[in-house]
């Protein structure tokens, strides 16, 4: 799809408002924070900025990558074990 040139400048109002809100949340980050604290100062930043805005904060065990890889390397070492 050809964006025209007033769609091209909301990317970039959304591009630098996102850009403003995850510096600022860069800056916020403590040491054993959760996912949902990240998100929480994620969804706080945006609204700071006059946005409505999330993001999902997946790490770790909420990983589904994680889970993913971890119940192939159990299918593939209960196969190895048989």
């Amino acid at each position: 799809m050809i964006k025209t040139a007033h769609e091209l400048d909301l990317m970039r109002v959304a591009s630098q408002a996102t850009l403003k809100c995850y510096e600022a949340v860069f800056k916020a980050l403590k040491a054993g924070m959760t996912q949902n604290d990240v998100s929480s100062l994620i969804g706080a930043g945006y609204a700071r900025l006059g946005f409505p805005g999330f993001a999902s904060i997946q790490v770790g065990e909420y990983n589904p990558r994680c889970r993913t890889d971890r119940s192939r390397r159990r299918r593939s070492a209960k196969a190895r074990s048989s």
